[in-house]
């Protein structure tokens, strides 16, 4: 059961990714573009919280699947990043991050 903090905190990441829904960097909105609608066979959803902590910018449910686009705020994460992708494949999920996407 979530505690009345655990519940604010997801409901503010929850408003934080409708904002990134709708400002998707140009990365994002490219690899949006090839996976929206089914197009590669897998129904990909944008900016989903997962694990109550973390926004992931795609990520196929059928499959626990999160695709990462890492552009120029990423360098500056390496090791932030490092840990949230081992919480998340601790978790159950498959990780793939695509650099330098453009």
């Amino acid at each position: 059961m979530h505690t009345l903090k655990q519940h604010r905190r997801r409901h503010e990441l929850e408003q934080y990714a409708a904002r990134n829904r709708a400002q998707l960097t140009e990365s994002e909105g490219k690899m949006w573009e090839a996976l929206r609608g089914g197009r590669v066979g897998i129904r990909f959803r944008r900016q989903v919280v997962l694990l109550d902590r973390y926004i992931v910018d795609f990520y196929a449910p059928s499959l626990r699947l999160v695709v990462e686009v890492d552009g120029g705020y990423h360098r500056m994460r390496k090791i932030a990043d490092a840990r949230r992708d081992r919480e998340l494949r601790r978790a159950g999920y498959t990780v793939v991050r695509l650099r330098g996407w453009s």
